[in-house]
């Protein structure tokens, strides 16, 4: 009787997680309780596997977004899924990984993202002198939980595969830039470097809940640098014992 009662337990199980998984989505979403930043378009498919042509979270459009729920993860009590975007962003953002919703609210893990660096310096701030800027952004995100309006963890490494910045003067050969990037209740710090024939430097940033930033950098000239760009360092405050020149940054994005 016993072993009954299990097979129709374990039967009843399947049959629910087979009938919740294979909702049309656009049933799903006239009842879910998504957070009121997300808006969602042309949603086709079902909550297995589907796809909308426009995605988006606040302001920012990710156009088409496709996925395959993880139906394993439903019985911990997230909805999880592989997540892909390419299309339809005003951005040319390609990305992939892992989101989910659980307990604690959305959470990414195992995502590659890349970009034109020209998009990403659409939100920077004003920079004090015109840089041509060229290359893709390539970013890995390890772990990430989201808490608004950031995160309230996270960990990853960001690559910008470049090989020069463009000068009214000269071009300056960097090269790779690589930085590692974390969040702790809403305070995102990135800290990277990069090294070339022609300048090494250093570089750090922290933002916080309120969009105010502050950032230190300092470069040091190198053998090769051009010497249309080494004539001009005598304007700048003298370096430190190591030959670095030093800089500091604060403001609100």
């Amino acid at each position: 009787m016993k072993g009954k009662l299990l097979l129709v337990l374990a039967l009843l199980v399947t049959f629910l997680v087979s009938a919740v998984v294979h909702l049309p989505i656009q049933a799903v979403l006239a009842y879910a309780p998504l957070p009121k930043q997300l808006r969602i378009a042309g949603a086709s498919g079902s909550l297995w596997q589907g796809q909308v042509q426009q995605l988006q979270w606040q302001r920012y459009n990710f156009g088409q977004v496709s996925w395959q729920l993880q139906p394993s993860q439903l019985l911990t009590g997230k909805v999880q899924a592989s997540v892909r975007l390419g299309t339809g962003n005003p951005w040319q953002l390609r990305a992939r990984g892992v989101v989910g919703y659980g307990l604690n609210g959305a959470y990414a893990q195992d995502v590659i993202a890349s970009l034109p660096a020209t998009e990403v310096m659409k939100f920077a701030p004003p920079l004090p002198v015109p840089l041509g800027i060229s290359g893709q952004l390539e970013l890995s995100i390890q772990s990430l939980e989201y808490s608004a309006p950031y995160c309230s963890s996270g960990k990853g490494k960001l690559v910008w595969n470049t090989d020069s910045i463009g000068t009214p003067l000269a071009d300056l050969q960097v090269g790779p830039v690589v930085a590692d990037l974390t969040c702790q209740d809403n305070a995102i710090t990135v800290a990277g470097n990069q090294q070339s024939k022609q300048v090494n430097s250093e570089f750090s940033l922290e933002l916080n809940a309120n969009r105010q930033y502050s950032a230190q950098a300092w470069f040091s000239p190198q053998a090769d640098m051009p010497t249309a760009l080494s004539q001009q360092l005598q304007w700048l405050p003298k370096p430190d014992s190591q030959g670095r020149y030093q800089f500091t940054y604060r403001g609100r994005i």
